[in-house]
């Protein structure tokens, strides 16, 4: 099925989406695969289901490592509920959390290696800890602000086109802002005013 690419937007291909099943020394237990609209994080619940029923206790009752794009804070809570171990990757900020408020200005916290900085805090039985890295964020704004730029280059041509009377409607105009700032990612970082 068509779905979205690592790169951001809706791929032009048809995609598959694989996940693999390894233990704590990289060796392949197993794999699933899914249609390549299927959001990462809806698969952790067979994927885990797989490992408790279909595999050997050693492996049912070893704790679940989750990198970020399978983690949910609803994922989270099946585990707990579940009584099972983990550790499991979240973005900086999951939503509700508020863990960067919590913790302080990143510049504050320990540098565990050059570049890198780390804190942690716990709540409601859990032990979160957070990482900062120097370089990641560099990418990560450079990126941005290209994609921030091409934003603004569209709403500039979009603008120059209501000017001259070729977009038309009040909605017609809203649904262009809207894309161009879904089509880059924008909506986060930018707002238009005007009437």
């Amino acid at each position: 099925k068509f779905g979205h690419s690592k790169q951001g937007g809706t791929s032009k291909h048809r995609q598959i989406m694989v996940t693999f099943l390894v233990d704590q020394r990289g060796a392949l237990l197993g794999h699933e695969v899914y249609p390549g609209n299927t959001n990462d994080t809806r698969t952790f619940a067979s994927v885990d289901r797989r490992l408790r029923e279909e595999y050997d206790s050693a492996v049912a009752q070893t704790p679940r490592v989750v990198d970020r794009g399978y983690a949910s804070l609803e994922n989270v809570r099946k585990l707990r509920r579940r009584k099972e171990r983990f550790l499991v990757a979240l973005r900086a900020q999951p939503k509700g959390l508020h863990l960067l408020e919590a913790l302080g200005p990143q510049a504050q916290w320990p540098e565990i290696r050059p570049g890198v900085r780390a804190a942690s805090l716990e709540r409601d039985g859990v032990k979160y800890v957070v990482t900062w890295n120097d370089e990641v964020a560099e990418r990560n704004g450079n990126g941005r602000r290209a994609k921030m730029t091409k934003a603004r280059t569209a709403l500039d041509t979009l603008a120059k086109a209501i000017k001259e009377g070729r977009v038309k409607s009040r909605s017609e105009r809203d649904a262009k802002v809207g894309a161009i700032l879904r089509k880059f990612g924008m909506s986060r970082y930018l707002r238009v005013k005007g009437v």
